[in-house]
């Protein structure tokens, strides 16, 4: 939040624009995939990193997706 704040307040651009935004998503799915799953709990937390810094997240990544 304080992210969005920053930005429309002085208005910043963040880095995290178009391909870099895209990689740094897939960087922390990599990371909760390091176990082997990816949780519903990761996903939501990854999907709220990205909406903070302004980046979308399609979710159409192929990977298994635990229920715990």
């Amino acid at each position: 939040m304080m992210q969005k704040r920053a930005q429309s307040e002085t208005e910043f651009k963040t880095g995290f624009q178009g391909v870099t935004g895209e990689n740094f998503i897939e960087s922390l799915y990599a990371i909760a995939n390091a176990d082997g799953n990816i949780s519903a709990d990761e996903v939501t937390e990854i999907k709220a990193i990205a909406a903070e810094f302004g980046i979308t997240d399609t979710g159409t990544r192929d990977r298994p997706v635990s229920e715990n």
